[in-house]
Formats: C-alpha cells, structure tokens, sequence
C-alpha cells in the first residue's frame, strides 16, 4: 500500500475511538517511516514497505484500544521541547501549556526592576 492509501484506511478505523483520527494515523505513520508528516503529504503516492506497514499496523490496533499516540511513538511536544515519555509518564496536555505561560508572566512582572517587592 502507499502513504495516501494506509492514511485514508487508518483514519477510517480511528473515526470511532479518536477525536483526532486523521491527525493520529499521520504521526504513527510519520513515526514508523522515520518521517515528517509534511513529507507524508507531499509523497502519497510512495509505496510503503512491508515491515513498515506492519509496524504501522501495530501501532495502529494499540492506538484503537486506547493507547495514547504519545505513548506509542515515546516523545510528545511540549512547550520548545521534544520529551522522551514512555507508559509511565503523564502526557502535558494543551493547559499545562497555558500553566507554565502564566506562571513565566508571574515571574517575569515579579523580578521586573519596575515590579514592587513583595
């Protein structure tokens, strides 16, 4: 199968148990070839090999049961940092962000030279 055809077939079997169907069969493919998701898009039609298509298999069965795509590809994105995250490690979600944004603005108006001491 190619990149296009595996996509269109994942996304299909996520629909029932992600929010985020097409978005997580891109990254468990991008994840199994070793590659971009940009590069998924810009080369559809590239076959991909067996083993890779097994592996993305895998993944893909974990991911339905309800494995999260951070746990199945080991990294998550946070904040300017690509982490390391295995089965153990709580994911950072989107409002951990929002928490480290606000706690560096309380920071930074507190150590302002202009700030009054506490």
């Amino acid at each position: 199968m190619n990149n296009k055809e595996l996509l269109a077939e994942a996304t299909q079997r996520l629909t029932t148990t992600s929010e985020s169907a097409r978005a997580d069969a891109e990254i468990l493919l991008a994840h199994c070839l070793q590659k971009s998701r940009t590069w998924l898009m810009t080369w559809p039609e590239k076959l991909v090999e067996p083993e890779v298509e097994a592996k993305f298999q895998q993944l893909l069965a974990e991911r339905i049961r309800g494995v999260p795509v951070a746990h199945l590809t080991e990294q998550r994105e946070f904040w300017t940092l690509n982490l390391k995250v295995t089965s153990d490690t709580l994911i950072p979600r989107p409002e951990t962000e929002l928490l480290v944004e606000t706690a560096l603005f309380l920071l930074e108006e507190r150590t302002s030279p202009l700030a009054p001491s506490p």
